[in-house]
């Protein structure tokens, strides 16, 4: 059983990164279901368009300090 079926993670997973990972790039790619996009692209349609969301820990930050302005 792969890890997104351990992870209960459905049918779509959106990954969200800073785009700087390019082993998760070259990891995530070929997974169906899985969507990887850069802090930069991210918007609500997208958040809402998928079952399960990801961030990665320096989006998180960016999304923080985005909201915090």
């Amino acid at each position: 059983m792969g890890t997104l079926a351990k992870l209960e993670a459905g049918r779509t997973v959106l990954v969200i990164d800073n785009g700087e990972n390019k082993n998760l790039t070259l990891g995530l790619r070929n997974l169906k279901g899985v969507t990887l996009m850069p802090t930069r692209e991210v918007n609500p349609y997208h958040l809402l368009g998928h079952k399960t969301v990801f961030l990665s820990e320096a989006a998180a930050r960016k999304f923080s300090e985005a909201l915090a302005k």
